[in-house]
């Protein structure tokens, strides 16, 4: 019974280490964070409604309204999240604290073997050079590193924290068609359009927790 209780409590407490999805290399050349790979609807063009002043007046009060909601659901959403997380830790004994923290180290050497892997592939299927290689895994790191940074800051509202989360991710797409040749840049985004089929060797790939 206790395993089971510490199994649903690990579930919820760990927290995804920087992982594939939040390093590029796999999409292609337009690469895009987790946040904003999801198709928006198109908005409609309103130009052709003919408005009036007022009409335009009032549109521009209700997407002001919406975008407020959404700043403050947020921001609710995250106090929610953390306000639970304190709960749940002051839950667990001393023990399944450390177990957890084993857990958490676990899957990040997990995660670090998956990525050296996929590094791997991404040099043979490129036919990269040394360097390219090098640099890459240098500007992946520091990527990393700072979207850990700016999740750990505390300071900032969800809303801060996305768009300097985006200006990294220009950041980083601007760094690698720096370091890859046009060629290899073409040949990742036509691998990219083909149905992505991970390799498990037989075996049934883990759930990222």
């Amino acid at each position: 019974m206790k395993k089971l209780v510490l199994a649903a409590v690990l579930a919820i407490l760990c927290q995804p280490v920087l992982n594939a999805q939040d390093i590029p290399e796999r999409k292609h050349d337009d690469f895009r964070p987790m946040e904003a790979r999801h198709h928006k609807k198109p908005r409609p063009d309103m130009s052709a409604l003919n408005l009036s002043a007022e009409q335009k007046e009032n549109f521009q009060k209700l997407r002001t309204e919406h975008q407020q909601k959404l700043k403050e659901y947020r921001e609710r959403m995250s106090a929610l999240k953390k306000e639970q997380h304190e709960k749940m830790q002051s839950v667990l004994t001393s023990e399944q604290k450390e177990q957890l923290k084993k857990s958490r180290e676990a899957q990040k050497v997990k995660t670090e073997e998956m990525m050296k892997k996929r590094a791997e592939k991404m040099k043979t299927d490129l036919n990269l050079t040394d360097d390219q290689s090098a640099k890459l895994d240098k500007t992946r790191k520091e990527l990393g590193d700072k979207m850990k940074a700016l999740r750990e800051n505390k300071t900032l509202s969800e809303e801060q924290r996305q768009a300097q989360m985006k200006e990294l991710m220009k950041s980083h797409r601007d760094n690698m068609k720096t370091i890859l040749t046009p060629e290899q840049l073409q040949k990742m985004k036509e691998q990219h359009k083909r149905p992505h089929r991970p390799e498990t060797n037989g075996e049934r790939k883990p759930a990222t927790i």
